[in-house]
């Protein structure tokens, strides 16, 4: 999923869900959730970045939507935010967790 997204926002990287709870645990963190997040609309930005990189484009076009499209993308996203740590989801854009510093 590497696209020009990330660089245009200086992502340093991307993980797995494994690869997070790991450095999670590593450093002592117990993980509470641990979940792909942006899932409804993984196809689509799969996709969109797929033929990017086809087209060799170099930019993130980070234009906003029309505002029809936004309220759209807006309501999709939210409904996919409450099931989050409800229901598994298999694959997403982003990964979401939350951990736990141990007592001490």
């Amino acid at each position: 999923m590497w696209s020009a997204h990330d660089v245009a926002h200086h992502h340093h990287r991307r993980y797995s869900k494994l690869r997070l709870a790991e450095l999670f645990e590593r450093t002592g963190y117990a993980v509470e959730l641990n979940s792909y997040f942006n899932s409804v609309l993984f196809p689509l930005i799969a996709a969109s970045r797929l033929i990017g990189k086809l087209r060799r484009q170099d930019s993130a076009d980070d234009a906003m939507p029309s505002e029809l499209l936004n309220t759209m993308l807006e309501a999709v996203f939210g409904l996919e935010a409450g099931l989050i740590g409800r229901i598994p989801m298999p694959f997403g854009v982003s990964l979401v967790a939350v951990a736990r510093r141990p007592t001490t």
